[in-house]
């Protein structure tokens, strides 16, 4: 009895101190968790504002001073002009319009905006609202004439008057308003018959620029008012029949009108109300400067003055990538050629400090180096301002830059200067010279990334080194008919080698460490593969490679020969995994001058290297672009393009992916969706002299009343996991997983008219497998295409809200006997459920969904919205086989009951404050984890995280307390010791007794 008693004491004690470590457990978690601080390791945020239109230096003298920008996508923004961070930045709707005008005066921001031109004026030191007004009325343009009016003059649109006053243009009507509250002062109608498209104030007088049409005749009229009523001094009317031509641009240079037409008639029209009679014509002499077969490939002509703020008689005109600086001769009404630059750049002046100066900002290249060169000259006297001029070496290549603003200061009794560019990539960056010290760049600001249209996520290569590669790929390739004795030698020398290379790799590591401890991020694979290489390829005609770890650039190449307006498709040929053979990717676009021409790089994506010329330039133009289901001989996947002509053309093409696409001919369906005549066709490859055309096999007319809004294919690299989905009663519901489906949407009317249709179509026979419509829908629509489901949004203007619908697509409860699908087969149509629900938010702007490595965690579906936020939902939310009565099958099978409303959850929010601004997608990608899906969302700006639907269930967290759990378990060890041993101990004494 003793002894059991000494054992249970001894329990006993092991109880209280087993307890004892699970309370401490349970606290030392809550103590743990994941805080404010912590947020930013596993995202990053990178905030842009698009390519700049107009920008002003802070005119006082301040410390820290400010540069003051208006953008193309609808964004003004104040940026720290020595560090190039963003102060503040305003964001307008896309219904407000474009942001037309910028002004800055007396520390306020004026901007004018939206067809209906609204007037907000800002402070600039923090960017907040003063005061917002608009035109008198709006009146839109009539006559389709002329709709190419409001470009002709875009910066005589407004002007700012002496007495603080803004005048602003909007198509029949003028109207001023006070800089101090923006309250009307007075507005001027012009007539009917006339469309108004510029003003500008000169000699205590606005001038109107109009355009009427008499007698089948076009005359410019210019009207004169008082700048203090508003009334019609006098009007003069001037013919002019080109006015109303495609490319025209005008401008003020001196005092008079000037307006190009073509790439070498100017038309000068004197302003004076005495001397003003016709326009002089005048043409530009232009062969001494450039050959004519590379003039006549112009297509762009503009003139652009020197300086918004003043008006003077020199102008520049840009010719595609030339400019040409000229001089205007008043009395005479000619124009003279002063300065021709043949490399692309621009010219701008600048008056402050009792100078007036002429900046020439150019590309070159000097000593086998690429540099920007700045040149300076006095205004009247065109003289080198030497001590300003200045070259600026650069690492890499930049695009041609467009335009810039220079802020001109005397620091240590030396005249100097910071000159911010904007390049042709949408990149600006600001050029410092201090006396004559040589020029540096001090910041640079990547604003092409603002425009992201094509995104592609690679994976690094392994941590392993391309040496030990090199020696495992020589020590496993001997050839086996060797002796033993020699494969010995062969091993010895092997593990030799290995050790140098270990050796050898210690000392560059530490190397490296040293000389750039903080700046070194591994471009290597990590061990769960979550940090990959993100290929960006923007409007900006500019192609970026990002780490996902950080959002740094890794690399980045302006393209010139591809065209901003096309689409890119960039497809990635062969990965890392295939040693001694790089990295390969392919990247086709429409050519820059001719779009039915067509462009094609092939590249490395980790270094970049194969993008400074194209491999080829090809004379179709291309309508889709796919991967082949083959490979060539260097394990690349081949790219197959279909041209305008209906051809396939392969990269690469030699004989032996020639033979292998004779070999799967049979296997491949082409499809082609068309938004100008509204059709869908089917096509088979068929071989016809040397060359592989399609065959149409099928078409699908959509009806002429409706648009085709959004079509979408199933991912290639999507993997499924279970063909079925066992049910309550465990039997098995089988999905219906056909490769071949295309989704699409169609829209027909607006408003409350309008309707939205749905359709699901097999690719090789053109059968129409599942088709809907909903009325009083409008856009936006999107749609998900996943697996055996199809989720779909709309906008139902009935009730106000954005609709949300879901389609599963089964096969039934047995199972085909097929090794894999196929179209062709005989059977009955697919078993189709289909349930929608609403979601209580407005503004969904894009949907995604997330995909795995292996594709057994949960889907998340990720919706976009307009205020930047990012809602993920689980997929179990978008089940057809939630019902309203819950039976006790669904409850066993986890079915969540019916609700049409779907839930948005605070924590839903996947990007929690780091908005991103005018979503327009998101990218999903797999990681090494299966719990794990990669995440980028691109907008304005662009936001990188990870997301686990799952959570993360193969790896221990990030703050698992290694520490606190092994002293836990020694403690609970030692402790089953100790009282095993006191145990056994007693009991041995009271066997004794």
């Amino acid at each position: 009895m003793a002894a059991m008693r000494s054992f249970c004491d001894a329990v006993s004690i092991f109880r209280i101190i087993f307890f004892y470590c699970i309370v401490n457990i349970f606290f030392i978690q809550l103590s743990f968790g994941l805080y404010e601080d912590q947020v930013g390791l596993f995202d990053w945020r990178h905030k842009y504002i698009g390519k700049a239109k107009y920008v002003y230096f802070e005119t006082n003298h301040s410390r820290n001073q400010r540069a003051y920008v208006s953008t193309e996508s609808n964004v003004i923004a104040a940026i720290n002009a020595k560090t190039g961070h963003l102060l503040w930045r305003k964001v307008f709707a896309d219904d407000d319009g474009d942001v037309a005008m910028l002004f800055y005066k007396s520390n306020v921001l004026i901007t004018i905006s939206g067809s209906s031109k609204i007037i907000r004026s800002w402070n600039s030191k923090n960017g907040h609202l003063i005061w917002e007004s608009g035109v008198h009325k709006f009146i839109p343009l009539v006559d389709s004439r002329f709709k190419n009016l409001p470009n002709i003059m875009k910066n005589h649109q407004a002007t700012i008057l002496e007495d603080e006053s803004l005048l602003v243009v909007s198509n029949q009507q003028i109207c001023v308003v006070s800089l101090n509250d923006g309250s009307e002062i007075w507005h001027y109608d012009v007539s009917e018959s006339s469309q108004l498209f510029g003003a500008w104030n000169y000699n205590n007088k606005i001038h109107l620029f109009s355009v009427k049409i008499m007698s089948d005749k076009s005359y410019v009229s210019i009207s004169y008012l008082d700048p203090e009523t508003g009334n019609v001094i006098e009007s003069i009317d001037v013919e002019a029949d080109w006015i109303l031509n495609d490319h025209i641009s005008c401008e003020i240079v001196s005092s008079c009108l000037i307006c190009i037409s073509s790439r070498t008639e100017v038309f000068v029209l004197n302003l004076k109300p005495e001397i003003l009679s016709t326009f002089s014509k005048n043409s530009l002499d232009l062969k001494y400067f450039i050959e004519d077969s590379e003039f006549e490939k112009v297509e762009n002509f503009q003139i652009i003055p020197l300086s918004l703020e003043k008006v003077s008689d020199k102008a520049c005109i840009k010719l595609g990538k030339y400019s040409v600086l000229f001089k205007l001769n008043v009395d005479l009404l000619g124009v003279q050629v002063v300065k021709f630059l043949k490399t692309p750049g621009f010219f701008m002046s600048i008056d402050v400090l009792s100078k007036k100066l002429i900046f020439e900002i150019s590309e070159s290249v000097l000593k086998n180096q690429p540099c920007l060169k700045v040149n300076v000259f006095e205004y009247n006297t065109l003289e080198t301002a030497s001590n300003l001029e200045s070259v600026i070496y650069l690492d890499a290549e930049i695009a041609p830059p467009i335009y810039g603003a220079v802020y001109l200061y005397q620091k240590q009794n030396e005249l100097s200067y910071r000159f911010l560019l904007i390049c042709e990539d949408y990149s600006m960056f600001l050029i410092q010279n201090v006396g004559n010290k040589e020029g540096k760049i001090l910041w640079t600001r990547n604003e092409g990334l603002s425009q992201v249209s094509n995104v592609k996520m690679i994976e690094l290569p392994p941590s392993t080194s391309a040496l030990q590669l090199s020696l495992l790929h020589d020590e496993f390739s001997v050839n086996q008919n060797v002796g033993v004795f020699n494969k010995f030698i062969n091993r010895v020398k092997a593990q030799f080698l290995h050790l140098q290379a270990f050796v050898s790799s210690l000392r560059k590591n530490h190397q490296f460490s040293n000389r750039n401890a903080e700046k070194s991020v591994s471009l290597k694979r990590d061990q769960f593969s979550i940090y990959k290489i993100i290929l960006l390829m923007t409007k900006a005609k500019k192609l970026f490679a990002i780490n996902s770890q950080n959002g740094e650039i890794v690399w980045s190449h302006f393209l010139p020969h591809v065209s901003s307006n096309g689409s890119f498709e960039i497809i990635e040929q062969r990965t890392s995994a295939h040693f001694p053979l790089p990295s390969q990717c392919i990247l086709i676009a429409p050519l820059n001058l001719n779009k039915k021409n067509t462009v094609i790089y092939k590249f490395n994506p980790l270094t970049g290297e194969g993008l400074k010329e194209p491999v080829s330039i090809e004379s179709y133009e291309y309508l889709q672009v796919a991967e082949l289901p083959f490979e060539d001989d260097k394990s690349a996947k081949v790219v197959g393009v279909v041209t305008s002509e209906k051809q396939l053309k392969i990269y690469p093409q030699n004989s032996y992916t020639i033979n292998k696409l004779k070999s799967h001919m049979d296997s491949i369906y082409i499809y082609l969706a068309n938004q100008t005549t509204n059709t869908f066709i089917g096509y088979k490859i068929k071989e016809t002299h040397s060359n592989f055309e399609l065959n149409e096999v099928w078409s699908i007319f959509i009806p002429e009343n409706q648009k085709l809004i959004v079509q979408k294919k199933k991912r290639n690299d999507e993997v499924v996991n279970s063909v079925g989905r066992v049910l309550g009663d465990h039997s098995v519901l089988y999905k219906y997983l056909n490769p071949n489906l295309i989704a699409f949407m169609t829209q027909q009317g607006s408003g409350v008219k309008g309707t939205s249709y749905v359709y699901l179509v097999d690719g090789v026979t053109g059968f129409i497998i599942y088709s809907s419509f909903h009325r009083s829908a409008d856009l936006p629509l999107d749609l998900i295409h996943s697996e055996n489901w199809l989720i779909y949004q709309y906008y139902s203007t009935k009730h106000r809200r954005t609709e949300m619908s879901v389609v599963e697509l089964y096969e039934g409860f047995e199972e085909k006997n097929n090794t894999a699908f196929s179209s062709l087969d005989p059977g009955s149509s697919p078993m189709i459920l289909s349930q929608g629900y609403f979601l209580p938010v407005s503004g969904v702007r894009t949907l995604a969904a997330t995909i795995t490595q292996r594709g057994i965690t949960n889907r998340n579906i990720l919706i976009g919205l307009e205020n930047g936020f990012i809602h993920s939902l689980p997929k179990n939310f978008f089940d057809p086989r939630r019902n309203l009565k819950q039976s006790e099958m669904l409850n066993e099978e986890g079915v969540l009951p019916y609700s049409p409303e779907l839930p948005v959850s605070p924590k839903g929010f996947i990007n929690y404050n780091m908005t991103v601004e005018k979503i327009r997608g998101i990218h999903t990608a797999s990681a090494g984890l299966e719990s794990t899906s990669l995440v980028l969302a691109y907008g304005l700006d662009l936001y990188f995280t990870r997301v686990m639907p799952s959570r993360m269930f193969d790896v221990l967290k990030e703050d698992f307390d290694y520490i606190f759990i092994s002293g836990v378990l020694s403690l609970l060890i030692f402790s089953s010791l100790i009282c095993g041993k006191m145990a056994f101990i007693k009991s041995l004494r009271m066997t004794w007794q």
